[in-house]
């Protein structure tokens, strides 16, 4: 029997298990001022005392009703309350609930009520949410936010604005998909995203989706998701000074109307940092000698702009989001490059419209990467490279729902364009193309206990490459073309049998095409590799999440992960690296997380065990048995913190080991444990933060020979943003 088949057969015993007698009341709840879809609200009828919640999707229904004539009130704290006259007969009632938010006053503190939690309880997946002020207040750059989630790992070059990628429960860097709301970062090119230079101060939510990737966002991977929310219109005003060691000076405001948002974002560091260098023999401390990274400097200038529009009934809303970073390349430790440059222009531009329960986005991102290395001081020659990526897309989604069953259709269509130019041997080549189509389709059984996903997706991909690297340089090729076809598949399963715990579940399958980053290089440290196969995985992961009136949250999950034709980065010397297909792959692990609230203490944080063991038999069998690269087998994460009506102090500590440089696991990575401590007073409308990070000054870096700055102060000033929707009066 063929998958679909089994899906087939889900969907319709799930469309049977749903039917009942009675008249059926359905509809959606949508938020006032933008248009989305609103999940968590409560949607009853009071003379009957009988009622539901909205779905994730904002969808509703409620089954068995008599017939006559009701009013139907639907509420959640932050909106004002709504009651809907309805008359239920033998046909199915179809009905529309518009809240608009509402706003209480208390001692001259705007509050509204958290939601975020309530959403990420309720889903199948393993997710995890910082947003509002409790985003703003903890972190400067996006991998620190990152740092401090469970499940996550992040892999840094260096200081502020240096390159930084992201690993979920043991994926790559390119397993995991980032997304700027539902628009895709990882293209064609890079596959990963770097994050070092994404402008925090540009969203007001960040969520990470562990292990699995739901059909919602399009796209497919075997690592999870980062989202990265931009702040809703309406949300008032809010900006950020801040200063802090070796040169780094930031500034950010963003200002927001009914209909419109605008925000900008500077920031710069010179990242001068002292370092002991081992003039790369690692293992004789005889020659070590302290001395400070140059040709490290980092700016960057960042804008948000968006704009709601309602036309014939149609929500129209327009976006735009562009940053730009200029940085010097100091490469290797041992070996400071004094010339070396990188500049980098990333522009995403979308227009959503939403009629019902019909939405289309449509979107345009640019990213334009410049490298010049004249002296070969970090890659293989004289390198001045000038590479345009850019990335064309539509996404429509079709939502309907019959009693508890809901359904979501998906269709995304991309046309990804890499055009690379070598300035050196004044070489401008065709572009690189890959077309991409993708179909999904998502059926949901939901009640108050349960709740089960199935979903199916299919993709289409086309390649056509007319460069390839060869001895050092990118060259013109004649044209190959090569097509990928793939089925995605996803279960999922939420049981709640009484209201503070959750049973979760989730099993999918996944795969990855190689990224032009991978396949061609990028005529620097990393070598190109056109033999590569797609990477295709299997995910699994149980658990449950509790939470009591103290215990805010507690959640345990264990995932095993099984990966085939995986792609890792595998060192050829001390300066380069290639692809590498490494066969098979297992990755087994225990996360857990929990928040405690004792009256004014707070302590939260997250552990995790990691089994990540390389299968395969490239090379002879050499690397089988042994752990891959980058994946530490303990991790712990700790944040204690106390406030009082005008001061707060902070305290965090975080704990890896077990983990290696390379593939035969000859170099290990030494143990770390870094300490932040902090403290703040705030005088509204103000607050000023002091913040120490790596207190003990410990030395450490996650890739040999790129140190990571020691001890550093920063001070921040913050203004306004005291319309706070995910944490209420702090």
């Amino acid at each position: 029997m063929s998958k679909f088949d089994l899906l087939g057969m889900l969907l319709a015993g799930l469309l049977s298990a749903s039917s009942a007698s009675g008249g059926e009341i359905a509809g959606m709840v949508l938020d006032g001022e933008t248009g989305s879809p609103l999940p968590g609200v409560a949607v009853y009828i009071p003379k009957l005392g009988v009622g539901t919640t909205s779905d994730t999707s904002g969808t509703f229904s409620l089954k068995g009703i008599p017939e006559g004539v009701y009013i139907l009130r639907a509420d959640m704290v932050g909106y004002r309350p709504q009651e809907i006259g309805v008359t239920v007969g033998r046909e199915p009632v179809r009905i529309r609930i518009t809240l608009y938010p509402e706003v209480y006053r208390m001692a001259e503190i705007v509050v509204t009520a958290p939601r975020g939690a309530e959403i990420s309880l309720k889903s199948p997946a393993f997710v995890g949410r910082m947003e509002g002020r409790e985003l703003r207040e903890r972190a400067i750059t996006l991998p620190d936010v990152l740092e401090g989630m469970a499940g996550v790992r992040v892999r840094k070059l260096g200081g502020l604005g240096d390159y930084a990628t992201v690993s979920i429960r043991g994926s790559s860097s390119q397993q995991v998909r980032v997304y700027i709301d539902e628009v895709p970062l990882n293209d064609a090119f890079w596959g990963g995203v770097n994050l070092g230079n994404i402008p925090l101060g540009m969203f007001s939510r960040v969520e990470v989706y562990r292990g699995v990737i739901p059909m919602s966002f399009g796209g497919s991977g075997t690592g999870g998701v980062v989202r990265l929310v931009t702040p809703k219109l309406g949300t008032g005003g809010y900006g950020t000074v801040t200063s802090g060691s070796f040169g780094t000076i930031g500034a950010f405001f963003l200002t927001s109307r009914k209909s419109a948002l605008f925000g900008g974002e500077y920031l710069r560091a010179e990242n001068d940092y002292p370092f002991l260098d081992d003039n790369g023999t690692r293992y004789n401390p005889e020659d070590d000698v302290w001395t400070r990274r140059y040709n490290n400097d980092f700016r960057s200038t960042s804008l948000l702009a968006k704009l709601f529009l309602t036309v014939k009934g149609a929500k129209l809303s327009l976006w735009d989001l562009f940053f730009r970073s200029r940085k010097g390349l100091p490469g290797a430790g041992n070996a400071q490059a004094k010339y070396a440059r990188i500049g980098e222009l990333r522009n995403l531009s979308g227009a959503d419209v939403e009629m019902g329960l019909f939405r289309t986005k449509l979107f345009w991102s640019r990213y334009v990467s410049k490298f010049r290395d004249l002296y070969s001081e970090i890659g293989l020659g004289r390198q001045d490279n000038h590479n345009v990526t850019d990335v064309f897309g539509m996404r429509t989604s079709l939502r309907s729902a019959h009693g508890d069953l809901y359904w979501n259709a998906l269709f995304e269509g991309k046309l990804e364009r890499f055009v690379p130019s070598d300035r050196v041997r004044r070489t401008q080549f065709l572009a690189s193309v890959r077309k991409s189509v993708s179909f999904g389709l998502e059926g949901t059984y939901m009640r108050d206990r349960l709740e089960l996903t199935a979903s199916l997706r299919w993709d289409l991909m086309w390649n056509v490459r007319r460069s390839d690297y060869r001895m050092g340089v990118l060259r013109p090729i004649p044209e190959e073309r090569k097509a990928y076809r793939f089925t995605g598949s996803r279960l999922g399963l939420r049981f709640s049998p009484v209201s503070c715990l959750h049973i979760k579940a989730n099993l999918g399958r996944y795969f990855r095409a190689p990224s032009f980053y991978e396949l061609f290089g990028d005529t620097g440290p990393v070598i190109g590799n056109t033999k590569l196969r797609p990477e295709r995985g299997t995910n699994l992961d149980v658990g449950f999440v509790f939470g009591t009136k103290w215990l805010r949250r507690a959640e345990v999950a264990f995932y095993h992960n099984v990966l085939r034709d995986g792609i890792t980065f595998v060192q050829h010397s001390q300066f380069t690296s290639r692809p590498e297909n490494v066969g098979k792959a297992s990755i087994t692990g225990m996360e857990v997380s929990w928040k405690v609230a004792l009256g004014r203490l707070r302590w939260e944080g997250h552990g995790s065990y990691q089994r990540a063991r390389n299968l395969s038999e490239l090379y002879g069998g050499i690397y089988r048995g042994k752990q891959l690269p980058n994946r530490p087998t303990w991790t712990v994460h700790g944040r204690w913190s106390t406030n009082f009506d005008k001061f707060g102090i902070f305290y965090e500590a975080d704990y890896t080991s077990g983990n290696y440089h390379d593939l035969y696991n000859k170099f290990p990575i030494p143990e770390r444990f870094i300490q932040n401590i902090g403290i703040s007073f705030t005088l509204r409308p103000f607050r000023l933060e002091l913040e120490v990070k790596n207190l003990t000054d410990r030395q450490v870096a996650d890739v040999w020979g790129y140190p990571l700055p020691g001890r550093s102060y920063y001070i921040r000033l913050s203004a306004g943003g005291w319309t706070c929707r995910n944490g209420g009066k702090r």
